[in-house]
């Protein structure tokens, strides 16, 4: 589950992006058949993110689920000021909806807003702790997590996250913020995270197309490759019970 990682956003060729690389290196390891499902995380609410999820699950049977945090949504979850999508100037200010709704929002309210980027990152991320948001956004963030983790181990299925990853469009302060102070807290979920925040090729431009948003094929190559060496282990573990079961 997950956004344009998953469709390299007609950047990157089809065999290139991680889940096809991941695919066949993962069938030549483990020397069972291997198959992806795509689903893609179409809101900032909590509550209806873990209905995709949970319908992810359910249509595919997934041994595994794996959940990118988007960074546009801890961005969204963390910043004070949100801006309808329509008017101008000051009167398109809002408040954060997390803040004011909580996991679920009035109907059509999502359409209508998104949050402020590219201007004020650094007083808007202030504001939001200022405000208290760390402490609604990490209740709200690990809710979600807990939530769709138990879900998926009633399914006979493991959730593991993708940490998020950020472009040049957001600024430093936010990247170290999310190292800082969300990264540890969600590390106590007992939810294995295939960490793309600390990876150092991740973080060469090499590995961007250039628009300070969206990986390359060198990008999903290292992708790949951090992919496998977290989910190899779970799926290998999974294969033996599966033969000492039967």
């Amino acid at each position: 589950m997950g956004g344009c990682l998953n469709t390299g956003f007609n950047l990157v060729p089809l065999n290139s992006l991680y889940h096809r690389i991941l695919v066949k290196a993962l069938q030549a390891t483990l020397e069972a058949p291997v198959q992806v499902r795509l689903g893609r995380m179409e809101s900032s609410q909590m509550a209806v993110m873990q209905e995709q999820a949970l319908a992810l699950l359910d249509e595919s049977q997934a041994d595994l689920l794996i959940v990118q945090l988007r960074p546009e949504m801890l961005w969204g979850l963390f910043s004070q000021v949100w801006l309808a999508r329509s008017g101008s100037g000051l009167a398109r200010l809002r408040r954060n909806p997390h803040a004011q709704y909580g996991p679920r929002w009035p109907v059509g309210l999502e359409e209508g807003l998104t949050p402020m980027m590219n201007r004020f990152h650094v007083p808007n991320l202030w504001l939001g702790r200022i405000c208290g948001l760390e402490h609604t956004g990490l209740a709200l963030l690990t809710g979600l997590i807990t939530a769709v983790r138990d879900a998926a181990r009633a399914r006979g299925a493991e959730l593991v996250l993708f940490s998020p990853i950020f472009g040049e469009i957001y600024h430093p302060t936010f990247r170290r913020y999310v190292a800082k102070r969300i990264l540890p807290v969600l590390g106590q979920l007992e939810v294995a995270i295939i960490d793309l925040l600390g990876s150092p090729a991740l973080g060469e431009p090499s590995c961007w197309v250039g628009d300070g948003y969206h990986l390359n094929a060198n990008g999903h190559q290292e992708v790949a490759r951090l992919t496998q060496a977290t989910v190899e282990p779970i799926l290998r573990a999974r294969l033996a019970q599966t033969e000492t079961d039967g």
